[in-house]
């Protein structure tokens, strides 16, 4: 799906949301239309985003497992096409890998969603960055973008990196550990997420039987509208003067 998005100015962009096919033979299509959409478009002269799931991995670190440690053809077929149509990856922050099976017995996280930019998108929008939220429901992550993420302030303390900690005689094993999949850190995270659903809908049905409205259905997330009818009701019940 490919539409124009046009923003206060004159700094409007295209578009294009993708959901690629899990087989290779089923992704050379939408390679081909992606092309046909950027020639027929002129696409090369505008701002053009391309965001969505391409169901396929551009380098084996992006794959959680340690079997996968080479380049495979359909890693360098990703790359060529991506060359073909002349977009890269936008500058992203948040999870490095946007895929999860939610699995804990055993888990596999890859990055298979990402956020795509042509030249002329970074030269009109210079300081855009793409976030990979955490996951929720979803086994994707869900990418944000900001198209003018303010830059560090002077004086923000830059990262720095001891140099005696590589000669602690566990620094390995603890860099190790912590670039595994662990089950237990699977596990807990899914029981969080169940927690944090079930208080969730307490807080939506709170919030319903203050606001009074029966024309709503829970389970809908509509938390805030209940909210704001809540402090309005209060608002408009709230004795201020007496006559």
């Amino acid at each position: 799906m490919t539409c124009n998005v046009s923003l206060p100015g004159d700094k409007n962009f295209t578009f294009t949301a993708v959901y690629a096919s899990n087989l290779r033979e089923e992704r050379e299509s939408l390679w081909e239309e992606l092309y046909e959409v950027q020639t027929t478009l002129f696409l090369e002269n505008k701002n053009w985003l391309i965001g969505g799931d391409l169901n396929q991995i551009m380098h084996h670190c992006e794959h959680s497992s340690p079997s996968v440690d080479h380049l495979i053809h359909d890693m360098l077929e990703l790359r060529n096409n991506l060359n073909q149509i002349g977009v890269s990856d936008l500058r992203f922050q948040g999870c490095d890998h946007t895929w999860t099976n939610k699995c804990p017995s055993a888990p596999v996280t890859k990055k298979l969603d990402r956020a795509l930019i042509n030249d002329r998108w970074l030269e009109n929008f210079p300081h855009s960055v793409a976030s990979f939220l955490a996951h929720e429901f979803s086994d994707h992550s869900p990418c944000l973008i900001d198209l003018a993420c303010p830059l560090p302030q002077a004086g923000t303390k830059p990262f720095k990196f001891q140099n005696f900690l590589p000669q602690h005689p566990s620094f390995l094993q603890v860099v190790k550990c912590l670039n595994q999949a662990n089950e237990t850190n699977f596990q807990a995270e899914k029981d969080l997420l169940a927690h944090w659903t079930f208080l969730r809908r307490v807080e939506e049905a709170f919030f319903k039987q203050k606001s009074r409205i029966n024309w709503l259905r829970l389970g809908d997330q509509n938390t805030l509208f209940f909210m704001r009818v809540a402090a309005s009701r209060n608002s408009y019940n709230s004795i201020r003067s007496l006559q």
